[in-house]
């Protein structure tokens, strides 16, 4: 991972907004210096608090570094850009902190930001989740918590020592999220798991062989005595008890047998009592039937009468039966008849009313059209005195505009001499008139005299007046012809006679009408158009009336054609109806009824008739019925008198307990060697079980003991130890290549053997320092200050060349280390310069904080931090 962009706006000691571009030292050293306090610091707290909500140390969260120099509306957040195996990411997360914000009224007051953090992936889009899940995202691209992301890839202050002294657990704990080994520990908690599996497994098995044997039924006698005693055990011997169950079920076979001879013996009495029971109660049944029989037999003799006259009645019904149907028919024509009658009544309403209605519409019509006619003839008569008078106003214009031509005419002559005089005499020049050269006294044109325009225009009028005029003339006679043709139009519509007195009455009515007619009455005969509408109006209205009447006269037609064919129907019916009651009257007298009234007090509805026949049917079916049985049952009951059956039934109900006792007895013994029968097949199976789970728990243990390095007599080192004891080797070695050189071979890092490790706790990570000059080993946490920072240095240089080699782990080629150079000498801080500035020769990128004045001196590119009184800034030197 490196950094190429980080932003802090009003972040700890950084008032406002504060931009640091690291893609201006993209590999190398540099130098991160200033003042004690000035928030130096701080850019690491920022990029670990981007990262994973808390600051570098540790000792400070989130919700503590809204900077003191922010003002009341400044944001609060830290925005962090980073390069990862070639792909660019962006986080910018913002801790919980309060701020100014205006109400709905406008009022200043205080509203709390809640923590966020926003991931931006490589193609654009920003990660959809919640904090927690935005926290797991970005920690699983980085693979590192911030544990190992301070003790790895940034050394803070205080946090450099703990890789090294790390305990065995707390470097498990560190590498198996660098190396991905978590394969390691699921291999050994998998086989803890079948472990565990395997001996409940087993487990089940013993303690369901244990409930197996205490739902045994061990039944009386010596060997369920035994049977029940190794049931009580906590873990019986399965093979002794199934030697006891065989016996058991053995000795249950033999006491089945006595009782299935038993029970054969006690059917046999049973079978004999019943039969002979069953034998006397049928001969008293015999005899109790016979008797009750003859009294039922006795009473049914008694009702000879009353049946007698039953079937008589039901004779005579019968007989009326075949009567009904000729009197259904009468009064079936008698309805046809009558309804007939009120059909007739009802049609003749009908014909009167169409008639009455036809003479209505008629005289509505007659009138209506009367009515129109006079309207049309009203219309006629006023384009005829219209026309009249435009003709007689054409006239008048005409002969004034042929007087005016010739007033215009005659005066325009009389001027011709002045005209001549002024337009063509000249002097010297002959007179057109009298040939004179010379001309003494020249006619004088008056003012206003007429002109040749004038002459013209009086013409013109003239002409454009006869125009007029023989065009109203052509009018006026179409007029009159039209007219004289409405008067034939209205006889014809009115129903009139046309005569010269009947023309000349209804001029006058005209005249008359003309002297008290309005305006508005006269509108139709000036407006045209409105006339037209009108009269398409009255003719759809006469044509409607005229379809009305129709339809109302082929009604009536229809309603006497309809008359006539039930008049015709009605005599028919007569005849039929008088040939049904003759009918009738001489079927009655044929089936010997008396009249009428015998025969309806003979006739029955048909459920007193059924109800009546099958009375009589059940009687004579029961009377043939009883004196056959009673022939039947004294032949059979001959010699036989009635006994009591008691004592016989006594010993049989004894014998049918006897019975159940030994069915029960049979049927316990039959469950009690099916049920242990099934639990010895059972046993047998879980002792083959638990042989085979026993197998495989010895084995699956062995295997997990080894796995969790929890082995009697060994070091605890698990298999997940095991693999990255491998890659702290690798480390180690990485690391004591560049320690050599800045203790100048004085000592080295050594892995402490499994062997010297101590047999209580985890162990396999362990470190111990060797000292070149004595041959000894000793534990790493006897470093003083300054050894300890060379070796914390080399570790993490160390860890960094490991994984930087390693396939599929994480790529970081940039370390942070703050502070520690103080502790170190001048020549050993030369050393370590020198293996820093290797380091830096390639892509790797590595910080230093420190405010030791010499290192300025060996470090060219600085990122100067400078405490003002606003907050902190920052300046990049080179």
């Amino acid at each position: 991972m490196k950094p190429v962009n980080l932003v802090l706006s009003s972040f700890g000691s950084y008032a406002g907004r504060t931009e640091i571009d690291f893609s201006r030292v993209d590999h190398g050293l540099f130098l991160i210096t200033g003042d004690t306090g000035s928030g130096k610091t701080t850019l690491f707290d920022a990029i670990t608090f981007a990262l994973y909500g808390t600051a570098s140390g540790g000792s400070r969260d989130g919700k503590m570094m809204r900077s003191q120099y922010a003002s009341p509306t400044d944001e609060t957040y830290v925005e962090y850009t980073f390069r990862y195996r070639g792909s660019i990411y962006t986080v910018r997360r913002n801790p919980e902190y309060e701020r100014a914000k205006k109400n709905r009224k406008g009022e200043e007051g205080l509203t709390k930001e809640l923590p966020s953090a926003e991931l931006t992936l490589p193609d654009g889009t920003v990660y959809r989740g919640r904090l927690r899940e935005t926290d797991r995202k970005i920690q699983e691209i980085i693979g590192l918590d911030r544990e190992q992301f301070t003790q790895i890839m940034m050394i803070a202050q205080g946090e450099f020592l703990k890789l090294l002294l790390a305990s065995s657990d707390e470097r498990k704990k560190i590498f198996s999220g660098i190396f991905h080994t978590y394969g390691c520990r699921a291999v050994e908690e998998e086989l803890g798991r079948r472990y565990s599996l395997l001996k409940e497994e087993l487990g089940a098995s013993r303690q369901r062989s244990s409930v197996l044997m205490k739902t045994l039924c061990s039944g009386g006698g010596e060997t369920g005595e035994k049977l029940a005693l190794a049931a009580g055990q906590e873990a019986p011997d399965l093979e002794e008890a199934a030697a006891l169950i065989d016996s058991l079920m053995e000795e249950d076979r033999e006491c089945l047998k006595e009782t299935e001879i038993n029970l054969r013996n006690q059917d046999q009495v049973i079978q004999k009592l019943t039969e002979k029971i069953a034998r006397q109660e049928a001969m008293n049944a015999g005899l109790r039937e016979l008797e009750e029989s003859r009294e039922k037999l006795d009473k049914l003799k008694s009702q000879v009468g009353r049946q007698r006259v039953l079937a008589r009645a039901l004779l005579l019904a019968e007989r009326a039966e075949l009567i009904s149907v000729h009197e259904m028919a009468v009064n079936r024509l008698e309805r046809e008849q009558q309804e007939q009658r009120e059909r007739i009544s009802g049609i003749k309403e009908e014909i009167a009313g169409e008639k009455k209605e036809c003479r209505e519409r008629k005289l509505k019509l007659s009138a209506s059209r009367e009515e129109y006619a006079w309207e049309r003839l009203r219309r006629r008569e006023g384009l005829y005195r219209e026309a009249g008078r435009f003709l007689e106003e054409s006239l008048a214009l005409r002969s004034e505009a042929e007087e005016s031509f010739r007033t215009f005419q005659d005066a325009f002559f009389l001027e011709q001499a002045g005209i001549l005089a002024e337009k063509r005499l000249e002097p010297g020049r002959p007179c057109p008139v009298c040939g004179s050269v010379t001309h003494p006294k020249p006619a004088r044109l008056p003012d206003g005299a007429v002109t040749e325009e004038d002459v013209k225009a009086a013409r013109d009028k003239s002409a454009r007046a006869s125009a007029v005029c023989e065009k109203a003339a052509a009018e006026a006679a179409a007029a009159r012809s039209s007219y004289q043709e409405e008067f034939l139009r209205y006889f014809q519509m009115s129903g009139g006679k046309d005569s010269k007195a009947a023309r000349r009455k209804l001029e006058e009515r005209l005249k008359q009408e003309r002297a008290t007619e309005t305006e508005e009455d006269g509108k139709p005969v000036r407006d045209g158009l409105d006339w037209k509408i009108w009269a398409e109006s009255r003719e759809r209205e006469l044509l409607t009336m005229e379809k009305e009447l129709e339809r109302h006269m082929d009604r009536f037609s229809s309603a006497r054609v309809l008359e006539s064919e039930i008049l015709r129907q009605a005599a028919q019916t007569g005849e039929r109806l008088k040939e049904a009651k003759e009918t009738f009257r001489k079927v009655l007298k044929d089936q010997k009824f008396r009249g009428r009234a015998d025969y309806l007090r003979a006739r029955m509805t048909p459920d007193e008739y059924e109800s009546g026949k099958q009375s009589r049917e059940s009687y004579e079916k029961e009377l043939r019925f009883l004196e056959v049985r009673i022939e039947t049952l004294r032949a059979h009951t001959k010699g036989v008198i009635l006994t009591d059956c008691g004592l016989w039934k006594s010993g049989k109900e004894e014998a049918e307990r006897s019975r159940r006792t030994l069915m029960g007895v049979r049927e316990e013994l039959k469950g009690r060697i099916r049920q242990n029968g099934q639990i010895r097949r059972r046993i047998e199976e879980e002792v083959r079980l638990q042989a085979h789970l026993e197998e495989k728990v010895s084995m699956a243990g062995r295997l997990y003991r080894t796995a969790a390095g929890k082995l009697k007599g060994k070091s605890s080192v698990d298999y997940e130890t095991f693999v990255q004891r491998r890659y702290f080797e690798q480390i180690i070695a990485a690391a004591n290549k560049r320690l050599l050189d800045m203790t100048g071979n004085s000592f080295k890092l050594q892995c402490r053997s499994i062997e010297a490790s101590s047999l209580r706790g985890s162990a396999g990570l362990d470190l111990n320092v060797y000292t070149l000059a004595t041959g000894k080993e000793r534990d790493v946490k006897t470093l003083s200050g300054g050894e300890s920072f060379l070796a914390a240095l080399s570790m993490a240089l160390g860890l960094s060349d490991v994984i930087q080699s390693s396939y599929g782990a994480q790529a970081f080629d940039t370390m942070f280390i703050d502070e520690g150079f103080g502790s170190l000498d001048e020549s050993t801080r030369e050393r370590v310069m020198q293996v820093l500035d290797s380091l830096a020769g390639g892509d790797r990128l590595i910080g230093v904080i420190s405010h030791v004045a010499e290192l300025k001196e060996n470090i060219e590119c600085h990122l100067e931090v400078k405490k003002t009184a606003r907050g902190s800034t920052i300046e990049w030197k080179f």
